[in-house]
């Protein structure tokens, strides 16, 4: 008999999912992937959830290290968001699919109505050649998540709230850097100090002229490179500042 997990990154819909998996008896136990570079405020959420509710939690970890990935090829962009999705997740999903004999079945909590690609694509149940997925709010909208989780007397989790993400994989392919740091530097510094301090890292070893040097880089403009040369940089700064207001 396939082993059945409940994905679990802390944000909503998937606390959704993993709460009607478990209590329906669809799944045994709550699996958490540690991508190595989260929010830890999502990890704690997520271990005091399961606690309060009684779910069998399972926290998995790739054999891949972010930080090492990024000093040797740059952030990634919306291009390689496959790669650190392969390196991040995909890699610790093997490595719990190695433990069985058959196919282990993974809840997850995609939902079709998120964007118009996964309302084309997204299916109740998926074969993959090492397990199967299974989307058990597969028709639910967001309102219907909103509801569930109220009926249910769920709590929410704060970095989801405050950071509007789940927070448990910050790789920054998809990221908007201007917008993000700043909510990161606002409620969770922590996390947004080891950014910062991977960033000058990545700079040392790659320069700080190219966009790839810097955290959550594809939403990054000209001008917002330009002005993180001028943080970094004084006299780039005094340059920029007069380039900008024409003088």
């Amino acid at each position: 008999m396939s082993k059945r997990y409940a994905l679990f990154s802390g944000g909503h819909d998937s606390l959704v999912c993993t709460r009607e998996a478990i209590e329906n008896g669809d799944a045994d136990t709550v699996l958490h992937i540690d991508t190595g570079i989260g929010v830890k405020q999502t990890r704690e959420f997520v271990k005091e959830t399961c606690k309060t509710h009684g779910w069998d939690l399972d926290v998995i970890s790739s054999d891949f290290d972010y930080e090492e990935i990024v000093k040797e090829n740059q952030f990634p962009g919306p291009a390689v968001h496959i790669i650190m999705f392969s390196k991040l997740k995909e890699r610790a999903l093997r490595k719990v699919a190695r433990r069985h004999d058959d196919k282990p079945i993974f809840y997850t909590g995609v939902r079709k109505h998120e964007s118009e690609k996964r309302f084309k694509n997204v299916t109740p149940e998926q074969e993959d050649s090492q397990w199967i997925w299974r989307a058990n709010i597969h028709d639910f909208t967001k309102k219907d998540v909103e509801n569930y989780i109220d009926k249910h007397d769920l709590k929410r989790s704060p970095v989801k709230q405050l950071y509007h993400h789940s927070g448990e994989c910050l790789c920054g392919a998809f990221g908007n850097r201007a917008e993000e740091l700043t909510l990161l530097e606002a409620h969770f510094p922590e996390t947004a100090e080891r950014i910062k301090e991977l960033e000058k890292e990545v700079q040392e070893i790659h320069g700080d002229d190219d966009p790839r040097s810097y955290w959550a880089h594809g939403g990054m403009s000209s001008v917002d490179l330009r002005a993180l040369l001028a943080d970094n940089d004084e006299s780039q700064m005094m340059l920029c500042a007069s380039c900008e207001s024409g003088q």
